[in-house]
């Protein structure tokens, strides 16, 4: 198996406890369901629903998003199975830590909307870009496109190993180049969305990606790269286009700093 798509794979695994537990259908509605454990009351869901309508529109690319919301995780974590079709997602907080504030933001329910809308991000980008080169839309020559493929593969072949003493580490051995893109790409859909359809303000995001790669340039979030490039564009929505523009131009910068290319 491809070891990056290998690495998604076994983050989703890790994270599949989380059905173990009792959930009952909250909200259903044509192609988003919202699932909560049985007993449990959260104030968000209806909310965040309605959110997610505005972004029916994606429907022709992603069918049906079902959403399971865990409130009694040892720790906060979202996944998604990167599937386009069927775009399954769980979003995890331990309660008897949470309050009226996020890590990143300072609502939690932008950073819950915000993680939710990070995830389908993921499934809209699927696993194929895993399993082939990148479709480059930006205008670069044939032989930089080379180079770059040439790169990721080499990076591809030794990156991941398990860690042997316990079962749930994943332990990387150089930063992953198509995971940093596949996660930048998810940081953009979201920021995108947030600016001009939901206006919250993504600067916490970019400053908290900032702070994390100035001390630690192996970070897998490098995404201010390409989230703070990103303009209100509030007619031209549907264009998905520009998220993968604005992604691929972030993902140039972050390869240059690191002295990639």
């Amino acid at each position: 198996m491809n070891k990056i798509l290998l690495y998604f794979c076994l983050l989703f695994s890790l994270s599949l406890n989380v059905y173990a537990d009792d959930y009952t259908q909250i909200i259903k509605d044509k192609n988003i369901n919202i699932y909560l454990q049985k007993l449990t009351t959260f104030e968000y869901t209806k909310k965040l629903s309605n959110d997610l309508k505005k972004i029916s529109f994606l429907t022709s690319q992603i069918k049906s998003i079902n959403i399971t919301i865990n409130l009694h995780n040892k720790q906060t974590i979202s996944y998604s199975n990167l599937n386009p079709q069927s775009c399954e997602i769980g979003i995890n907080y331990n309660l008897n830590q949470w309050n009226k504030t996020g890590d990143i933001f300072n609502s939690f329910y932008d950073e819950l909307l915000f993680n939710t809308l990070h995830e389908i991000g993921h499934c809209y980008l699927s696993r194929d870009v895993l399993l082939h080169d990148i479709h480059w839309i930006i205008p670069i020559s044939q032989e930089k496109k080379n180079q770059i493929n040439k790169i990721i593969d080499e990076s591809s072949n030794h990156i991941i190993r398990t860690c042997p003493t316990c079962s749930k580490d994943i332990i990387f051995n150089q930063t992953p180049l198509k995971i940093v893109y596949h996660e930048m790409y998810a940081d953009t859909f979201a920021s995108y969305f947030l600016i001009n359809l939901y206006n919250i303000d993504i600067k916490p995001l970019i400053n908290f990606r900032k702070n994390v790669f100035l001390k630690n340039n192996n970070s897998l979030y490098p995404t201010h790269f390409s989230i703070e490039n990103i303009k209100m564009d509030k007619n031209n929505l549907q264009n998905l286009s520009n998220i993968l523009e604005y992604n691929q131009k972030g993902f140039l910068l972050y390869l240059n700093k690191m002295e990639k290319i």
